[in-house]
């Protein structure tokens, strides 16, 4: 399984929004641990996130980052409870609900 140092960051990010920071932390530093590799966000990736926020406008900013580096990597599938990846048609949202 791979993820991306998006990833991680939105984590901590919404973690510490909730006041919840050192759970975040916790969390991170698990998520570094099972996911391998984790793949950086590069010129490339930030470059193809603008080509896909021009061609979707619902799409939001960090999902078209985490859209693009799926799709540099060969990623056709993110596991994720947002719906904002269901217009996009590069990749394909599985619900985590389907694993459970």
């Amino acid at each position: 399984m791979k993820t991306s140092v998006a990833v991680i960051q939105e984590i901590l990010h919404r973690y510490s929004l909730t006041g919840r920071r050192i759970t975040g932390i916790d969390l991170s530093r698990e998520t570094l641990k099972v996911f391998n590799p984790v793949l950086p966000v590069d010129p490339k990736d930030i470059r193809y996130a603008m080509d896909l926020l021009k061609k979707y406008n619902s799409l939001r900013s960090r999902e078209a980052i985490h859209a693009a580096v799926a799709r540099n990597n060969g990623i056709s599938n993110i596991v994720s409870t947002d719906h904002h990846f269901d217009t996009v048609k590069e990749i394909k949202r599985l619900d985590p609900a389907e694993f459970a």
